[in-house]
């Protein structure tokens, strides 16, 4: 029997159709980080960020040569060693408690990390050292590449290329599968959280235009851990940037390293699509856009979590408004994977299962039939 997601894809959308949704919000939301960045820069003192500028020094080793860019927890600089002449990428967090005893953790976890993948084996970012300078935690990276999103930001949301996805996969299930044999849930993978591996990753036919590039590798690395914790850790209660949320997160279950598999299911879709899946704020129309794509969870997921669901004479449903904002929204049509990728959505369709349980886990991903499909390329 055909799942809900490909009668949906059969049902609504041929492999011609070239459909553009759920993307204005985001572009609003970054038009909204750009000015609130403006802002930063204008009081940046007064919220804890480092305001440095070029020809600067941190702690008399490291010359600032230019701002590669900048987040809730501070800023990232190009800096050169004085002494070495080597580049890096120091990350200047923001000199306030929380922001300070959160990169202290990010530091340990990194340590971690780096100490058991010392060679780069796994795609993740290694740490090269650590210091501190006029009250801000400084960590110390390699010079990497723009991230996965802003590339395809800047070339207007158009999708990769099926092969160049099916790479970005297998590299991504690598690393999860090493943080996650390591008992290390990194809790916010999305495309802004994937760079690439070279500075230059790609070329442009058109010099200074960006909607001219084309990848030249596609070479990833997994950053930010920030937000990771290890199996002993904490759980804080909500994790996860919203589009890539878990249902078991907005369930208030407990959840674990599989949150990480949903994640990628999700980026998946927006790699191929050039749209984000669940382009939503609020949870009752998250699940609602669920069910749109992958059906209702099963009636005992449904039984667990009744502060989303209610039950009726033809059984357990989502408590919602279907003719409200957000119900129109969700039954709105939607741009699902084309089924020219059996082999793709199938996979996508294994990660995005309800039940965590059942959720296969990375090992099982990289075994999937997608991956004995012929070679990588960048076609």
């Amino acid at each position: 029997m055909a799942s809900t997601l490909r009668k949906f894809i059969q049902h609504n959308f041929s492999s011609k159709q070239n459909f553009r949704f759920g993307r204005n919000k985001r572009k609003s939301e970054n038009k909204k980080d750009r000015s609130m960045a403006e802002k930063s820069k204008s009081d940046g003192k007064k919220q804890g960020h480092y305001e440095g500028s070029i020809g600067d020094f941190l702690a008399h080793t490291w010359s600032v040569e230019r701002e590669l860019g900048q987040g809730t927890f501070g800023k990232v600089y190009l800096c050169k060693n004085v002494e070495s002449g080597l580049n890096c990428a120091i990350k200047v967090v923001r000199n306030i408690p929380r922001y300070t005893a959160a990169a202290k953790i990010e530091i340990s976890i990194l340590k971690n990390l780096t100490r058991k993948n010392h060679a780069g084996y796994y795609p993740i970012v290694q740490l090269f050292h650590d210091f501190s300078f006029n009250g801000h935690v400084c960590l110390v990276f390699p010079v990497h590449g723009i991230s996965t999103y802003d590339y395809m930001k800047s070339i207007g949301y158009k999708p990769y290329k099926f092969n160049t996805i099916k790479s970005f996969c297998s590299q991504l299930l690598s690393a999860l599968q090493f943080l996650h044999a390591n008992k290390c849930t990194h809790t916010d993978i999305k495309p802004e959280n994937v760079l690439f591996k070279s500075e230059r990753p790609f070329a442009e036919s058109i010099p200074g235009d960006p909607k001219s590039r084309r990848l030249l590798t596609t070479e990833i690395i997994v950053v930010d851990f920030g937000s990771a914790v290890f199996e002993t850790d904490h759980h804080s209660k909500t994790v996860s940037t919203r589009h890539y949320r878990a249902p078991e997160i907005i369930f208030g279950q407990k959840w674990g390293t599989k949150i990480d598999i949903w994640s990628l299911g999700c980026m998946l879709f927006e790699y191929y699509t050039g749209d984000t899946m669940f382009d939503t704020h609020e949870d009752l129309e998250h699940l609602a856009i669920m069910e749109r794509y992958i059906g209702a969870p099963t009636t005992s997921i449904m039984q667990k979590s009744s502060s989303f669901y209610q039950y009726n004479e033809r059984g357990y449903s989502l408590k919602i408004d279907w003719e409200s904002e957000s119900g129109k929204k969700a039954r709105k049509g939607r741009k699902p994977l084309h089924a020219d990728h059996n082999a793709l959505f199938d996979l996508i369709e294994r990660m995005l299962t309800y039940d965590p349980k059942i959720r296969p886990d990375a090992h099982t991903c990289l075994n999937h039939f997608l991956f004995y499909q012929g070679r990588f390329s960048l076609k």
